[in-house]
Parts: structure tokens; sequence; C-alpha cells
């Protein structure tokens, strides 16, 4: 990458008169031939990159952030050697993808089905001798509070290990949780996909946020039948009243005053399925009514995106198992 493209990709990433916790609403792949050039992008995190074996130095950032938390994979090739700090009021979640050779991170060697975890002003300190992609994820301590509250009833800070590091269940759960870090990055980084869109951002908070803390955390529940199903009523009126809005699963258990697991079992019991597939129901019933009454011009994408349906694959699947036909035809058929 060329001084001057440096430059301008570092200017890009400037939010003139306020500085919020990440550079917020971007997007950006970048291919770097300098170690040192590819460390100064990070500015804030100081870090230092260095070239740790013999070759032609070849780094890559496909990153996507926001104002509170970024998603990131990064490749070098051959090895690095990296060192610096984690940012202020910054949680980090790493991930290996190469099955051979792991990294030595924080000074073991990093698993493939070990999720890894830094906190605030934590050392970095991360070494590998051959090429590695990694994947991260860098979220604001009070959004990961927020949702380990909504989910687990505590703040994260009270239910973490004081290990650097957790073992992923088995191989398969880490393949998809891989899997699944990759897919929000190639979807948010495609042209369609508009990171100021407040139903898309929720929707990968929800997701991401959900599946690394349930890893990390095994759950109980000590509320009793009528407790959760009168959780589940209120969330149930909750997500009729604000069906037009782009809610998440944080904001139902917020305004019910309720854990993630406490709505879930309350759903199963009370209505046979989950508030997050009551959810989709819901919105897939009015994405058909909208289909529907459309004007002339209207399109499936502008209304699947409407209603927070961003995978149009998945979209249409659900849309023909719950109407046995597919959006497309209901446009046609207004």
């Amino acid at each position: 990458m060329s001084s001057r493209k440096l430059q301008e990709a570092n200017e890009d990433i400037q939010i003139e008169g306020q500085e919020p916790l990440f550079p917020t609403d971007l997007k950006y792949l970048l291919t770097f031939n300098d170690p040192d050039e590819m460390s100064s992008l990070a500015a804030e995190w100081g870090v230092e990159y260095c070239q740790a074996s013999p070759g032609d130095f070849e780094g890559n950032i496909h990153a996507v952030q926001t104002g509170s938390f970024q998603i990131i994979r990064e490749s070098w090739s051959p090895g690095i050697f990296i060192q610096g700090s984690i940012p202020q009021k910054t949680t980090v979640f790493s991930m290996c993808k190469n099955k051979t050779e792991p990294p030595v991170w924080q000074h073991a060697p990093l698993d493939s089905n070990e999720l890894a975890m830094l906190s605030e002003s934590d050392e970095i300190d991360f070494y590998s001798k051959s090429p590695q992609e990694l994947l991260f994820l860098s979220i604001d301590i009070e959004l990961l509070n927020r949702y380990s509250v909504a989910l687990l009833g505590k703040e994260f800070e009270y239910i973490q290990s004081s290990s650097c590091r957790f073992k992923i269940n088995d191989e398969s759960t880490s393949r998809e949780f891989l899997h699944y870090w990759d897919y929000i990055i190639n979807l948010s980084l495609s042209p369609n996909i508009d990171l100021q869109d407040a139903g898309y951002l929720k929707k990968i908070e929800d997701d991401i946020l959900s599946s690394i803390i349930y890893s990390i955390v095994t759950t109980d529940n000590s509320s009793n039948r009528a407790e959760r199903q009168l959780a589940a009523r209120l969330a149930k009126e909750f997500m009729i009243e604000n069906k037009k809005k782009q809610i998440a699963i944080l904001d139902i258990c917020e305004a019910v005053g309720t854990t993630e697991r406490t709505l879930h079992l309350g759903f199963k019991e009370l209505y046979g399925i989950s508030p997050k597939a009551f959810m989709k129901n819901l919105r897939l019933n009015y994405v058909r009514k909208e289909l529907m009454q459309a004007e002339p011009g209207s399109t499936v994408i502008d209304v699947a995106y409407k209603w927070n349906f961003y995978h149009l694959s998945r979209f249409a699947k659900s849309y023909y198992q719950m109407f046995n036909e597919y959006p497309s035809e209901t446009l046609k058929s207004r």
C-alpha cells in the first residue's frame, strides 16, 4: 500500500469534532507490503507489527466499524510479532482460523477451538513464525455489559473467568463460530449493506454477542414457570407494539426486565417457539402485507431490508416456508 493511499485511509477514519470509541460507519479492505504501514492504520491501539520470519511481507485487513464495535479479519504472511495495548473502554475477542502451527497468544499456544479475550489496557503479546489468519471483535465494554445483563442477569465482569482464553464446546461449534464471523464480515462489506442502518447493526450485535457470551458461560435458570410466562406475554406485547421499529433481543429484555434465558423458556412453554422466531414470523407477515400493497417500482429487496431481512436467500426460504410462495410471486400477484 502506498504512503499516499495509507494517508487517505487514515483521513477517511477521522471523525471531525468528535471521538467515538471507534471510527463510525466504515468498511474497508486493505493490503499492505510493510508491517509498519499495517500497524500505523490502528494508531489508537498503539500496536507495533514486526516481521517474524523471512519472506516478502503481505498483510490484509478486512474491517467493519461502527461507533461501538469493530469486526475485523486480519492475515499475515510470512510470520509476525505484535505488541501493544488494548484501547480504554474496550474488550477484544479473537479466534484463529489456522488449524496447523497455532500462534503464541499471551505466552501460550492459541488453539483453533479457543476464544481469546483481552480487556482494556491489557498488553498484547502475539507471535507466529508462519502465516496466520485471525478474526477479531472489539466491543465497547458498556455495550458488552448491557448484553450480559440482558442475557444472564449479570454484568460481564462478574461472570468472566480470570483466564484470557475460553474453550469452545467442540470442533463443530468452533467451525460454526468462525463461519458466522466470516459471514458477518463478508455481508457487512457488501455494497448493499448500509452501516447506518440501525436494524442491521442491532441484528449483528444481537447474534455475535449472544454467541460469544453463551460460548463462555454455562447458564442456569432460577425463575419459576409463572415468571417465565409473564415475561413471555409482556415481550409479545412489546414486539407487536414496536413491530415497525428496529428492535433487538437486548431491547426486549431491557423493556420487560428479564433475561434472554427466562424469556426464551417462557416463549417455548407458552407459544411453542422462541421469541426470535416469533419476531421473524411477525415481520414476515408484514413483509407480505407490504408486498401485496406495493406501489409500481417497489422491489422485494427494498421491502426485505425495510423489515430487517438482510440475507436474501434465507429470507426467501423462510418466506416460502411460511406462505408456500416466494416473495417475488407475492409482488407479481398484487
